[in-house]
């Protein structure tokens, strides 16, 4: 016997699952800054293609919180023109500063599996935000090329863990059949993050001036740690 489709059944089959997450989230327990990260994944749900408003929540702060990270990137590219006529620095020492952050970056990562053995996933994540703010700020007061290259350094190894970290608790709490779309939508985080780092600091830096820059930036990163 032929079974009879409604409209909003043919909406729902046809529509992508994420969208149709969206549209109909499912409850889970209320989420509470200083929750653990282990725990965000401990909430079951009814059916493997469900998809609860804490996943949602969770992909919402994350994404801002990675796009925001950008800050700790971004804003030596665009004051570097100031520090060559300010702090007469030469282009070489500039190119040092951000190979800093990339090797630091890149060992951050490396070290990430025995950090993350020792002290869990919800510490590392933390130690992220607030390290990486800090060492950003720490920019700022800087006036050698060398004291710069370490403040970035820093800044990039702390700031190592925060995107495999992010990118895991996203697999986590989304079901097998949208986790890719959930995963690839985040990853967009990164370039909406890059553009509004560059504008930020573009802003701040005609108005306050380059270290002013490194400031509010790392300011609004260790806003993120808790």
């Amino acid at each position: 016997e032929p079974r009879e489709l409604s409209v909003p059944g043919i909406a729902s089959a046809m529509a992508p699952p994420l969208i149709t997450a969206f549209v109909r989230p499912r409850l889970a327990a209320p989420l509470t800054w200083g929750t653990p990260i282990d725990s965000l994944i401990a909430v079951p749900a009814e059916t493997e293609e469900s998809v609860t408003s804490r996943a949602l929540f969770i992909f919402g702060l994350t994404y801002v919180a990675y796009a925001v990270l950008y800050l700790a990137r971004k804003p030596v590219s665009v004051v570097k023109t100031t520090l060559e006529a300010e702090l007469k620095m030469s282009i070489a020492a500039l190119g040092r500063i951000d190979a800093a952050l990339l090797l630091a970056y890149t060992a951050g990562q490396l070290l990430l599996g025995r950090t993350v053995a020792m002290l869990g996933r919800t510490l590392p994540l933390v130690l992220a935000f607030a390290l990486s703010g800090a060492s950003t700020a720490t920019f700022g007061l800087a006036s050698s090329a060398s004291s710069m290259a370490a403040a970035w350094a820093a800044s990039g190894f702390f700031a190592a863990s925060a995107n495999p970290l992010m990118v895991i608790l996203i697999g986590e709490v989304f079901p097998a059949s949208v986790r890719a779309t959930a995963i690839g939508a985040w990853a967009s985080s990164q370039q909406l993050g890059g553009i509004a780092a560059n504008l930020v600091s573009a802003a701040v830096l005609r108005s306050y001036g380059w270290r002013s820059v490194f400031f509010v930036s790392g300011a609004a990163i260790a806003a993120f740690a808790p």
